[in-house]
């Protein structure tokens, strides 16, 4: 499939999915698993779609919802969002609250790791355009968030001289 034909069936997957088309949704992400198999998201929508399914829909059973969010998570370690759903899944079905809480932070430290990079490309990109108040209210939100980080607190030396 190519790049054109891949988005096009994406977005007809996102128009199912907002149509509440589950069954319809779950097949295209079936059909672009087929090409794309190494697709984070699309391993995290299948197993949402299961979950999703009316009882008259013949599906895999619900433990291959966590098979499929834990080949996620193999695919990119780091996936928030694949913790998250996993989380969600050992929370609300499986009703294991170990396995859930566990996965919850996992998708924390993921994500606070991201916010943080994110925040500091923000408040460089800021200062090299001259926005040196916005650089400091970037770096005030930083160390409200990340108040004993070291990379933040050297970020802090660089910004304030």
């Amino acid at each position: 499939m190519n790049w054109e034909s891949y988005e096009a069936a994406v977005r007809q997957l996102n128009f199912m999915l907002k149509e509440k088309r589950f069954a319809e949704a779950l097949g295209q992400v079936d059909q672009l698993l087929e090409t794309s198999p190494g697709s984070v998201a699309l391993w995290i929508k299948w197993a949402m779609l299961i979950q999703l399914q009316n009882d008259d829909v013949d599906l895999p059973p619900l433990g291959e919802c966590r098979e499929s969010l834990k080949r996620a998570i193999q695919l990119e370690p780091d996936s928030s969002a694949a913790y998250i759903e996993l989380g969600n899944f050992e929370y609300a079905v499986a009703d294991d609250l170990r396995a859930a809480l566990d996965c919850f932070e996992k998708a924390t430290g993921h994500a606070e790791s991201g916010l943080k990079a994110a925040l500091i490309g923000l408040m460089k990109c800021q200062m090299e355009l001259g926005r040196q108040d916005d650089a400091l209210t970037t770096l005030e939100r930083m160390k409200t968030i990340f108040p004993d980080d070291l990379e933040v607190a050297m970020m802090e030396d660089e910004i304030t001289g």
